[in-house]
């Protein structure tokens, strides 16, 4: 089953620089704006190779929205974005489940 949905979905992962109340307040700020930015991008997509294509002609995009999150916050590093494969727990978005698996991801 998880290889099933796997084959047909691409996830999004922020990664905060660590688990404290105000990394995490930025590790949502940087995901809302790369899902706004991203979303009227991918809602027209039919299959996993448009979205991912899509999605690698973006990373540089990606990857600016979110130096220029961090720069505002005047936080002294940068982040990179990538598209590779990564292993996620089980996740439950409202009523829908997906279970734990390696999956492509823009992280």
């Amino acid at each position: 089953m998880q290889s099933n949905i796997a084959s047909k979905i691409i996830r999004f992962h922020v990664v905060a620089n660590s688990d404290s109340n105000y990394d995490q307040a930025i590790k949502l700020e940087i995901k809302d704006a790369v899902v706004k930015m991203l979303s009227s991008k991918l809602s027209y997509t039919k299959d996993i190779k448009s979205a991912r294509l899509i999605i690698t002609n973006n990373l540089n995009k990606i990857n600016l929205l979110s130096n220029n999150i961090l720069t505002k916050h005047h936080i002294p590093y940068a982040s990179y974005t990538l598209l590779d494969n990564h292993y996620f727990p089980k996740k439950q978005y409202g009523d829908m489940v997906l279970p734990a698996g390696n999956y492509e991801s823009v992280c």
